[in-house]
């Protein structure tokens, strides 16, 4: 996972190092696995969240930020007859 912020999204594993010391290859896997379970979690909080919002909900929260919606919304009810004049 890449931190906010950072400009390396992967660590650099010294190749040579990880096929020489058994201590470094064990620690570098470890961490990888670490890193996979992290994120796995982290996918699996937001697509409940997500569940738990609903589609409806989700519908409702594009509806309010489409701005044909947001157009009409915001003449309904204006008598427009008066700017029917200004047509050539």
């Amino acid at each position: 996972m890449q931190e906010q912020g950072k400009d390396y999204e992967t660590y650099i594993k010294g190749h040579e190092r990880f096929e020489t010391d058994a201590e470094y290859e064990a620690g570098w896997l470890a961490g990888e696995a670490e890193g996979i379970k992290l994120q796995q979690q982290a996918v699996a909080v937001g697509s409940a969240a997500a569940g738990a919002y609903g589609a409806n909900s989700i519908k409702k929260e594009m509806d309010k930020n489409d701005p044909d919606k947001i157009a009409k919304d915001a003449v309904k009810g204006v008598d427009a007859d008066a700017l029917k004049s200004l047509e050539n």
